[in-house]
């Protein structure tokens, strides 16, 4: 008799093993629970996600198979634990989840894990959000950039307008979100008129005519405000150069070995105050493709002390992300 019923008492906890998943919920903000036939979409990547959206809150699951005396019908499988959290999500109107980490079953561990945050997706057909949707308030990026053409009007004292253009600069800047769409940019640089576009030794000396070799360049700092809108952002702000203007004479050579006597150089540099503006197109990648236009009208150093020069250059920025916020709605 004894036998018969440890036989059962066996059975009986055999066939009460039952896997018990367990939901828990950290949630932000709730919408009406959604409809079950409407859209609900898994993400696995920050990047897939459309730009309109907002975070509801944070789930996690786990599916374990424990003994309980109790009938369930639940299992440890994949099917069964994202259909639990989406259930869950559409209770307080989620319609996307966003997987943070996942979990299966191994020889060592039984039991399914699960992280997500629940998102409510207002537009599915809206763009991916750039630079892999972590931009927000208090984001920082490092921008190298290349003012690859430059073009210059300048005003020196005695020579009256200057307009040139030419090729290379280098400029380096960080960016700062103090809003989600909104960033201040410190940027200090270096650009010139090079006559090539590619760096490469020249010898100016040679030729026995007298040739004049007028360059410019400019050295600067500025701080803008810059909004952005989708794929492109607009800024503005205040700017401080130092702008130099050099006109050169060279050749002169004799057919003897000899050389003429060359016109003294002329130097001309100025500390101005002005404004900046920026215009640029960003990728998804970190690349960043603009216009600076940085008009000055405020000479420290020279007289008069009011007069209009610019610096247009196309920018080749590359940013680095250097800390990365959430962005939140």
């Amino acid at each position: 008799m004894t036998k018969y019923v440890l036989i059962s008492f066996v059975a009986l906890l055999l066939t009460s093993c039952f896997p018990v998943m367990r939901v828990s919920m950290k949630t932000q903000k709730k919408y009406p629970p959604l409809e079950s036939d409407s859209q609900f979409v898994i993400y696995n990547k920050p990047q897939q996600i459309p730009i309109d959206y907002e975070t509801l809150g944070k789930m996690e699951l786990i599916c374990n198979n424990e003994l309980t005396i109790k009938s369930d019908t639940t299992k440890c499988d994949s099917i069964s634990v994202f259909h639990a959290a989406e259930s869950k999500a559409r209770e307080i109107g989620g319609n996307a989840l966003l997987i943070t980490k996942h979990k299966k079953p191994t020889t060592w561990n039984s039991y399914y894990f699960l992280n997500a945050k629940v998102l409510k997706v207002f537009d599915f057909s809206s763009p991916p959000d750039l630079l892999y949707k972590t931009y927000g308030k208090g984001t920082w990026d490092l921008r190298l950039s290349i003012p690859y053409i430059n073009h210059f009007n300048l005003k020196p004292e005695g020579e009256g307008n200057v307009s040139n253009a030419g090729f290379w600069g280098i400029s380096l800047g960080f960016d700062y979100y103090h809003k989600n769409t909104q960033y201040l940019s410190m940027i200090v640089g270096g650009v010139m008129d090079y006559f090539l576009p590619v760096l490469m030794g020249v010898d100016y000396d040679y030729g026995e005519e007298i040739d004049e070799r007028e360059n410019n360049s400019s050295v600067f700092i500025g701080l803008t405000n810059n909004h952005k809108i989708n794929s492109f952002s607009l800024g503005y702000g205040l700017s401080y150069s130092r702008n130099f203007w050099n006109l050169l004479y060279n050749g002169g050579y004799n057919p003897d070995g000899t050389y003429e006597i060359l016109p003294p150089n002329k130097r001309y540099a100025d500390n101005t105050l002005g404004l900046m503006f920026t215009s640029y197109w960003h990728t998804k990648k970190g690349f960043s493709l603009g216009v600076i236009y940085r008009p000055s009208f405020f000479r420290l150093n020279t007289t008069p002390t009011f007069k209009y020069e610019h610096l247009i250059s196309v920018d080749l920025a590359w940013r680095i992300r250097l800390k990365t916020v959430q962005k939140q709605k």
